[in-house]
């Protein structure tokens, strides 16, 4: 029963559930602060890719279309064509490959490294079986 003198406090409207508590990441700091700064980075890049691309203006010194063009003219419009393509690096079909490299930890090159290795080894022994199998059925048949 209430009791008058101390009336309970009403409920709040949002009550906090203790079981959907924030996610903890289980990275180490400096490397969750660094994920996030890549995050980050990528999401400004896209912002970025979305907004219109000026195109460059025509050089003065280029003659018109049709007209004899001198090598420096030719020498600008190929100038022109190499930057275009330039700026176009990372907005194809791999583009996201390239926005997610970034250089291995020490352990990590480590790790590639060693299974890279251990691979070699293995082809190289299958290899080298296959080259003794092959010995031994040259001896037994006498084809050689």
């Amino acid at each position: 029963m209430a009791d008058p003198k101390h009336p309970e406090p009403a409920p709040s409207a949002v009550e906090p559930d203790e079981e959907e508590d924030e996610p903890r990441s289980t990275l180490p700091p400096d490397v969750a602060e660094r994920e996030a700064q890549k995050a980050i980075q990528e999401i400004e890049a896209e912002i970025e890719e979305e907004r219109p691309a000026k195109r460059p203006e025509a050089a003065e010194h280029l003659p018109p279309p049709g007209s004899q063009k001198s090598f420096i003219d030719k020498a600008w419009e190929r100038q022109y064509a190499v930057e275009a393509r330039l700026q176009r690096i990372g907005h194809g079909r791999y583009s996201r490959v390239i926005k997610m490299a970034r250089k291995p930890e020490p352990e990590e090159f480590r790790k590639a490294a060693l299974i890279t290795g251990l691979g070699i080894v293995a082809i190289g022994f299958v290899g080298f079986a296959i080259y003794l199998f092959m010995q031994w059925l040259d001896g037994l048949l006498g084809v050689g």
